[in-house]
């Protein structure tokens, strides 16, 4: 049971429904370790099936690049800007929105961080709502843009 979340999960429950329409977001979920930004996002996901597709960054002394990316998708051998246009358009044309979720940000690699600034720029365009969680006491300073 989620206590106490009820907010979070009807504001991300709207972004879903704008998203319908071709109007995407991109979502940033800090928190401590243990404060439940992934129990928030499983309780939001888990009804939605093949509507959501999930990965994690990894605690690794060298990170895996776009190790959440590799989770759903067969990141190949093609350039980056190639790979991300294609996720972007993968799942973000489909018929009915698709949330990413991109857990653990604050151990990304640099090619995952250069993924969530190219889909940031562009998901206002598509049916897709990212979701990354982070730990806001393991990285730097965050500016915000927006409420």
């Amino acid at each position: 049971m989620l206590l106490e979340r009820d907010h979070q999960l009807a504001t991300l429950t709207e972004l879903l429904h704008v998203a319908r329409s071709g109007s995407g977001s991109l979502v940033l979920i800090g928190g401590e370790a243990g404060a439940g930004k992934t129990t928030l996002v499983t309780e939001f996901v888990s009804p939605l099936g093949r509507q959501a597709v999930v990965g994690a960054c990894d605690p690794l002394s060298t990170p895996r690049p776009l190790s959440p990316l590799r989770d759903f998708v067969d990141v190949g051998d093609e350039g980056n800007i190639d790979l991300f246009a294609d996720v972007l358009g993968r799942f973000g044309s489909s018929p009915e929105p698709t949330v990413m979720v991109l857990e653990d940000v604050h151990w990304a690699d640099q090619a995952t961080l250069d993924f969530i600034r190219f889909v940031g720029r562009r998901v206002s365009e598509h049916r897709l709502v990212v979701l990354c969680t982070y730990r806001n006491d393991e990285v730097g300073p965050i500016i915000r843009c927006g409420p």
